[in-house]
């Protein structure tokens, strides 16, 4: 059990600045708010234990931290350092986890959000409380998965060329032509190989999509950067809003698909569960309160 904690926390100097750092949001009268009160779960820095701030039927899971590390310009600093930043990531994503077990429902806050006192944090649950009271009753009983589908590019224009009537055309043609007239033949078959195996893959990928939409209440796809070659060739990242009963049947999807779709060099891979962030970032750019998690980027303040 994490330890009980004054103001300011152990190990702090008297002149240092102690900062609110929130975690998540939570409906009242769950066995997370009991947690938080019997100061059961350790927080991101020296130990300190998350404590609830409430107003209404909303509880803020925050604990102390330091400035020396959480104000703006040292958190920037913090951001910018993978090796430094990385553990206190892990910690607070360990943190949400936790929460995620006790509670039908949570609205995640991504790393970094820090307020300056028990006020600012209390102003932000009413000023966003119809919100974040919508946001939990969408959210509840329902679980984020995140959904990788890879590509071996070989295999995709393996499979082109086995199945594409024109490409066997263009190759007979290119077999029975003069050699300056099989060039061009080639050069064409080329081009079409191409053209084919993109419209190809682009299908596979809308079809995939498509049956896993079918499998969850809600689907947000990410967009990719350009494919570095050499590097793993990923079609479709995205995150599904699972009803937790809808499981097993999201399960026995994935394992169709890549039936379906791996002897054509595909292969789908679902991780979980998360905390909702992606879901949260939606309904954020309409003024709800909590960050998306992006890696670990982005941290705002009350």
């Amino acid at each position: 059990m994490a330890r009980r904690s004054g103001l300011p926390p152990e190990g702090y100097g008297p002149l240092t600045l102690v900062l609110l750092y929130l975690y998540a949001i939570l409906p009242a009268g769950s066995r997370a708010e009991a947690a938080l009160h019997a100061r059961e779960i350790a927080g991101v820095e020296g130990e300190e234990p998350l404590f609830p701030i409430a107003s209404g039927d909303l509880i803020a899971a925050v604990s102390r931290v330091s400035s020396e590390l959480f104000e703006e310009e040292p958190l920037n600093k913090l951001l910018s350092d993978i090796n430094r930043v990385a553990p206190l990531a892990l910690k607070h994503e360990q943190v949400v986890r936790a929460l995620m077990t006790k509670t039908p429902a949570l609205v995640p806050v991504a790393f970094g959000r820090v307020f300056r006192s028990e006020d600012g944090v209390r102003d932000l649950l009413s000023r966003e409380g119809e919100s974040l009271r919508t946001l939990l009753r969408e959210l509840e009983g329902t679980q984020e998965w995140s959904v990788l589908v890879t590509r071996d590019s070989t295999r995709v224009q393996e499979a082109v060329e086995t199945s594409s009537d024109r490409l066997r055309t263009l190759e007979t043609e290119a077999e029975q032509s003069a050699p300056g007239q099989a060039y061009l033949l080639q050069k064409q078959k080329e081009r079409a190989r191409a053209a084919e195996t993109a419209q190809f893959a682009a299908q596979a990928v809308q079809d995939i999509a498509a049956r896993l939409a079918e499998t969850g209440s809600r689907m947000v796809v990410e967009e990719l950067p350009p494919h570095t070659p050499g590097e793993l060739d990923v079609a479709l990242k995205a995150a599904l809003l699972m009803p937790e009963y809808a499981l097993d049947g999201l399960q026995r999807t994935v394992q169709e698909l890549n039936e379906g779709f791996g002897p054509a060099g595909f292969s789908i891979e679902i991780k979980g569960p998360w905390a909702p962030y992606s879901f949260v970032a939606l309904r954020q750019a309409q003024g709800t309160a909590g960050k998306p998690a992006q890696g670990t980027g982005g941290h705002g303040r009350g």
